[in-house]
């Protein structure tokens, strides 16, 4: 049935374009955060990128004081002569519940990275900023049932209709007034009738092979990340990670050595032992040859570890690669530069609901949270405070690769990733692209150091933070692990928390301001 509808929307194409939107299914990318300056604005934006390319992404964006009079945004490729071509903003629609936050849509015609440019206008004037998009099709969208049968409707409605004008056409178009039908008239109108009834049954025909050829050609383009091979090389004493990145053919452009580094790293990695999650280990591979990364492990116990890892492109397209690696006990060395670990308790023995994880030195993270489930498509911020045991504002936390903190968001399914900073989950390298094309690059030293602290509301000084908060949304139901690292007193430490997607709990954006 759903072929004969395919082939018939050809036919059907001016009745359809109205309802063209029944066909479109909601996306389950997850969303893009960033929480960043538009000059003296600060704004939360949130971006769903559209799965299926051609698409619509929808942009929301909450303003923190209540002196944004307009929002406009425009959607633009991340770098090229395109990139300064604007065509005409759209105006985003203001929310009647909170005179802060705005809601706009915005088609992304191509595939590859785009940037959002969000204007603010207001009492102190008129400011952009740039939030780069990674868009990609991802999956081809499917008919449901009940629009499948319109169409089948439809298409018998237009094919018998037009056999019988056909018909009536041959039989009565040259009689004469009061003239009655012979049956040399009725037979011509029965061969003609017959004869548009195969002609309209071959143009189906001819486009369901074309509407399949089109879907085939389509699903070639669908969006397939670079492979990731990973290896244990054993040495005495000691390990090592090997990763190897392999191209799948998707694109005949795509390239493997134009890699670029944000945070300072060309990759980053997150490995944690499967099925319970009791371990996890954040490693930065360095390359030792063209698409290969190699980095000495830390002490691991043996099992089966899921890994992570993220690159950057030159052009601004972030690409999160995953596989799996059987260890056995691995021996290893301490944990060097920025690497990390941490320990948690196994999932089968913790609560869904966890609020407070002890450090190794007895100081405490606390997750400032409301009781219950975590709201789904609520997107505001993940606040953490670091406490002493006495229960007092630690105040000691370090910028750790130019944020306050990073953290590593997993499903339990493994199905859902994601790497967030203070400033939300765009990397730091897209997000200097998109910076450059507004204003000049920053000076070198101090002034990329302030860049990137101002993910946390400002470079770090005077007195150092207890708090740090990451604006994040959960778009997909379940049980999540929440592993959250800080760095104080010049070591890396990570806590662990569980929490259920699906109700209340995540702070809003209007509640508080970050620190």
């Amino acid at each position: 049935m759903r072929v004969w509808c395919a082939s018939g929307s050809a036919l059907l194409s001016l009745l359809l374009m109205g309802l063209s939107g029944v066909a479109l299914a909601h996306s389950e990318i997850q969303d893009l955060f960033h929480e960043g300056q538009a000059g003296p604005y600060r704004l939360f934006v949130t971006v769903r990128p559209p799965a299926v390319i051609p698409g619509i992404a929808e942009v929301r964006v909450r303003t923190e004081h209540d002196d944004v009079d307009m929002v406009e945004v425009v959607p633009l490729p991340l770098e090229g002569a395109g990139s300064h071509l604007s065509p005409a903003a759209d105006v985003a629609t203001r929310s009647e519940v909170d005179s802060q936050s705005f809601r706009a849509s915005l088609w992304l015609m191509t595939p590859g990275a785009w940037q959002v440019r969000i204007t603010a206008h207001g009492k102190r004037g008129s400011h952009t900023l740039a939030v780069p998009v990674r868009a990609l099709p991802t999956r081809t969208e499917d008919m449901s049932t009940p629009f499948s049968a319109l169409m089948l409707g439809l298409l018998v409605l237009l094919w018998v209709g037009a056999a019988s004008v056909a018909r009536a056409a041959a039989r009565e178009a040259r009689l004469a007034p009061g003239e009655k039908l012979s049956r040399r008239d009725r037979r011509r109108g029965n061969w003609a009738f017959a004869a548009t009834a195969l002609c309209m049954g071959l143009l189906v025909w001819v486009g369901g092979r074309w509407w399949r050829e089109e879907a085939r050609g389509y699903e070639a383009l669908l969006y397939q990340p670079l492979k990731l091979a990973a290896d244990y090389l054993p040495k005495v004493g000691e390990g090592t990670l090997a990763l190897r990145l392999e191209d799948p053919g998707w694109l005949p452009s795509r390239r493997l050595d134009d890699l670029v580094p944000d945070h300072e790293h060309l990759m980053h990695v997150f490995i944690v032992r499967v099925p319970e999650m009791d371990r996890v280990y954040h490693l930065h591979p360095e390359k030792v040859g063209p698409a290969r990364f190699e980095r000495p492990l830390p002490p691991m116990p043996a099992g089966r570890y899921q890994v992570w890892a993220e690159v950057v492109h030159a052009t601004g397209m972030t690409e999160t690669l995953r596989t799996e690696l059987l260890l056995p006990d691995v021996p290893g060395r301490p944990a060097q530069g920025d690497d990390a670990l941490g320990t948690a308790s196994p999932l089968t023995q913790s609560s869904t609901d966890s609020r407070t994880f002890t450090l190794e030195d007895g100081a405490r993270v606390v997750w400032l949270r409301d009781e219950g489930p975590l709201s789904l498509d609520a997107p505001g911020h993940l606040r953490f405070r670091v406490e002493t045991a006495e229960g007092q504002p630690a105040g000691d936390l370090e910028p750790y690769m130019g944020m306050l903190g990073h953290a590593a968001i997993v499903r339990t399914d493994r199905e859902v990733f994601a790497h967030v900073h203070p400033s939300g989950s765009v990397s730091m390298a897209a997000l200097d692209i998109a910076r450059a094309a507004l204003s000049p690059p920053p000076a070198e030293g101090a002034a990329k150091g302030e860049m990137q602290h101002a993910g946390c509301h400002g470079a770090v000084t005077g007195p150092m933070p207890s708090e740090v908060a990451f604006p994040f949304g959960f778009s997909l139901p379940g049980r999540y692990r929440l592993f959250i690292q800080v760095k104080r007193h010049g070591t890396v430490q990570t806590a662990v928390f569980d929490a259920r997607a699906g109700g209340r709990g995540l702070t809003p954006v209007s509640q508080g301001k970050v620190p």
